[in-house]
């Protein structure tokens, strides 16, 4: 039997299909609840796009709407939230073309992952809701032999390219917050950065180890892939569409493991898949099993193509419609990052056990679906918290104190 998809996302779909006709239930559609189900999953500017279609299909707009026209009121709410995001992106835009030319001025390799990456491969680039920026820097090698050099001899071996990268940032926010993949950059005030030692990890240590060496195999093709901002706002570099359809997968994951995912997610997963050369299909496969991804990208799939409309053609492994339903059910509860997730609400003052019970309670639900990085979780996040200890002190006694910022 054919699952039925309520009217929001039926909705959703006709706006990221250019080709498709106006639905008719366009006249039976509740504008105010598209707007709620939108701005939970942070698509307002890609669901305007479809009203814009819909509004320039015929000059009679009671013919365009099916009878079902929306308000004076509706109108101005949507054009001021998809202003915003426009103006928004633009500025995203311009601290990225900065972030990217300081960093090579400092002697840095880089790449703008994610957000502004993939407002690019989008219909409207500036319809996509943006977030902080996210930077993936490796110094060149001349920096590196610049640094190690600044450091007494017994020391030199502490100075890698992620000690180097962290050392940077430390040098002008010395208290700045890190985890194994990143560190904040709060350079700009109005404006979050995180600079990527490397662009995700995963939990399970074995497919962690398979991830770097892929990120290690075809990270000077992303450093390289430059590509032209709208407006003649710049060039950044950003990971190419085969790059994306894995490292963004790694990206779902880990958010499906810890805070939550929304359908901007799976939005940006869209545009990626669309833009993918068939003929890497089988390479993809191969690295996703590799990772122990396999389970999670058939119920991703099973939701760009059933629920999003993605071409069957575009999706790189079959379909998994049992865990795709209770992931798709999952993302409809909790919205974008799971900020709308009421289950065990945790209200402000949160204490640490309560925490931990509702993340057990979390994992809980999908630990059967994706064993292999669920019941790692608590293993990693204990261990991750004994390495960023381990690794702030060694920063601190072997090269706080030595590192010149060349």
């Amino acid at each position: 039997m054919e699952f039925k998809f309520d009217q929001n996302l039926q909705f959703l779909r006709y706006c990221l299909n250019p080709t498709e006709a106006i639905p008719a239930f366009v006249g039976d559609l509740n504008w105010e609840s598209i707007f709620q189900f939108a701005n939970k999953q942070a698509i307002v500017g890609i669901c305007w796009q479809g009203i814009l279609r819909i509004s320039k299909s015929n000059t009679n707009q009671l013919v365009a709407f099916h009878g079902n026209i929306l308000t004076p009121q509706q109108v101005m709410r949507w054009m001021c939230v998809s202003e915003e995001i426009k103006k928004r992106n633009m500025k995203v835009n311009a601290y990225c073309v900065k972030a990217v030319n300081n960093f090579k001025k400092a002697g840095f390799k880089t790449c703008i992952l994610k957000g502004q990456g993939n407002t690019l491969l989008y219909l409207d680039p500036t319809s996509r809701t943006s977030g902080d920026i996210d930077i993936w820097t490796i110094p060149t090698s001349q920096k590196l032999y610049v640094a190690k050099q600044s450091l007494r001899l017994w020391k030199r071996w502490v100075m890698s390219p992620r000690m180097l990268t962290f050392s940077y940032v430390r040098t002008f926010f010395p208290n700045a917050e890190f985890k194994c993949q990143h560190i904040d950059f709060p350079v700009w005030g109005n404006m979050p950065m995180e600079v990527h030692f490397y662009p995700m990890y995963l939990e399970y240590p074995f497919s962690n180890l398979t991830l770097k060496k892929f990120f290690k195999l075809y990270q000077e093709e992303q450093f390289s892939n430059f590509l032209a901002l709208p407006n003649g706002e710049g060039c950044i570099p950003v990971p190419t569409p085969f790059f994306n359809a894995i490292y963004q997968l790694t990206h779902i994951n880990v958010h499906l493991l810890i805070e939550g995912i929304g359908l901007r997610h799976l939005v940006d997963y869209y545009y990626v898949l669309c833009h993918v050369d068939k003929a890497d299909h089988n390479r993809i496969r191969s690295w996703i099993n590799a990772l122990h991804l396999s389970k999670l990208a058939a119920a991703v799939m099973w939701i760009e193509v059933e629920a999003l409309g993605l071409p069957k053609e575009y999706a790189y492994i079959s379909l998994d419609e049992k865990r795709g339903r209770k992931l798709l059910n999952e993302i409809e509860i909790i919205g974008n990052f799971g900020k709308f997730d009421k289950r065990m609400n945790a209200g402000e003052r949160e204490s640490f056990w309560h925490l931990q019970i509702r993340k057990i309670v979390k994992h809980a639900r999908f630990v059967f679906d994706y064993p292999t990085e669920e019941m790692s979780e608590p293993f990693f996040r204990l261990a991750h918290f004994i390495w960023r200890q381990w690794y702030g002190l060694k920063w601190k006694l072997l090269v706080k104190n030595s590192f010149q910022n060349k």
